[in-house]
């Protein structure tokens, strides 16, 4: 079965440009998240710490 390279080019980059806009929404979110929950500086690193981790078992979870 041929691929056509840049189909498969195409879908990576799309696939990285909602991975990154993702990640850009928690920081969005920070200050709201830090506000409403009482939330300081280094606890704000602990929930995108936390995101991430979450956010990479789900991408592992889904490839086996």
């Amino acid at each position: 079965m041929s691929r056509r390279p840049g189909a498969v080019l195409a879908l990576l980059a799309f696939a990285q440009l909602i991975i990154s806009l993702d990640c850009n929404i928690v920081y969005v979110a920070l200050p709201d998240i830090g506000r409403e929950l009482g939330f300081g500086a280094q606890s704000l690193q602990w929930v995108v710490s936390a995101y991430a981790v979450a956010f990479g078992g789900a991408l592992l979870g889904t490839t086996c």
